[in-house]
């Protein structure tokens, strides 16, 4: 036997929880009808608690409380039937666990086995990258893991699905860009398959968001299916691909007309190494006659003011075999800009 728990908060004796259960026994009688254990989780836990070992004439309920004395939950079956509370989320603090006998209830001992699961802390911060442009996620959402994040950094503009199957109770699933801005939301009720489908159409290298979430209370098991679809660019004869984006209603610049554009370059491995937008300082330039580099003057020289475009350079028609003298782009490197232009003077 342990030594005798308080009877109230204040003398309430200290259990440490760890994510195995651990057990502790005691026992309860006409004498001393509550036991008090104090639960103090370093970081966000998921909680579990299993009360056995009670004699048939006795009937134990289990109550978690705040430190406020405010009861969590509660596990009230009849009998001498086994009680327990299971997945409930703690944040880092004080708790307390309340054996109550009930009125009628003959002297019993008691086995009482707690733990607490360190639990990871889902958020845009933390979100899982999803690397292939496909993908199968099974998992589940509830009281102790209430969302899921993942993240999608498309290089250039696409098509994403996504579905959520096999659940198992009601959960959603959420779409968000760059900046934390919903862009839709799948939410039938029950366990209604849900879905996405969007193009993506951000800065070239904007990273978006999806978030699965469960019901309030629910507990949900899900299998996730995810796919990303690259657009298909336009070709042109020296090797340049094109994708447009907004096509534009005003002019087409001429050779030797000053363009001013808003732009954002990244290398293939998502990596941007400039940025106009960054400086919210748009950049201008004399068109067709060398101030840039060639996939410049080839794939904005067809655009139209008010136009927006991604484009894909080969090496050759951007810094070549030598790259940039500051290393910021290597050698032989192909490059992607999203490009706006803004007007033509």
């Amino acid at each position: 036997m342990a030594k005798d728990p308080g009877k109230t908060l204040q003398t309430a004796s200290r259990f440490q929880l760890s994510e195995t259960l651990r057990t502790v026994k005691d026992s309860l009688g006409a004498k001393d009808q509550i036991d008090i254990w104090k639960i103090n989780p370093k970081v966000r836990s998921s909680f579990n608690l299993t009360l056995s070992g009670i004699a048939k004439t006795a009937n134990i309920d289990v109550s978690l409380l705040d430190s406020a004395k405010r009861v969590i939950r509660s596990s009230n079956r009849p009998g001498n039937k086994n009680e327990s509370l299971k997945n409930i989320a703690l944040e880092p603090g004080t708790f307390y666990v309340q054996l109550k006998l009930q009125p009628g209830s003959g002297t019993t001992n008691y086995a009482l086995k707690m733990s607490g699961n360190a639990v990871k802390d889902d958020s845009f911060e933390t979100a899982t990258s999803l690397k292939a442009s496909t993908a199968t996620i099974s998992d589940s959402v509830g009281n102790s893991d209430p969302s899921d994040f993942l993240k999608l950094t498309p290089l250039v503009a696409g098509q994403l699905s996504v579905g959520l199957t096999g659940l198992s109770d009601d959960a959603n699933v959420s779409l968000f860009d760059n900046n934390r801005n919903l862009i839709f939301t799948s939410s039938n009720s029950g366990t209604l398959d849900e879905s996405i489908n969007q193009r993506l159409t951000n800065i070239a290298g904007s990273t978006y968001f999806l978030q699965i979430s469960s019901a309030p209370g629910k507990e949900a098991k899900y299998t996730l299916n995810y796919s990303f679809t690259n657009d298909t660019p336009t070709k042109t004869a020296s090797g340049l691909e094109l994708i447009d984006l907004t096509p534009g209603t005003g002019a087409t610049p001429q050779t030797g007309q000053i363009v001013t554009v808003q732009y954002t370059g990244i290398l293939l491995d998502g990596k941007k190494f400039d940025s106009s937008r960054d400086r919210s300082q748009p950049f201008s330039f004399r068109i067709g006659v060398g101030q840039v580099i060639k996939g410049w003057d080839e794939g904005i020289g067809t655009m139209q003011v008010g136009g927006r475009r991604q484009l894909i350079l080969p090496a050759e028609l951007g810094y070549g075999s030598t790259g940039t003298p500051d290393g910021t782009i290597p050698p032989n490197a192909p490059l992607i800009f999203d490009v706006e232009v803004l007007s033509i003077r």
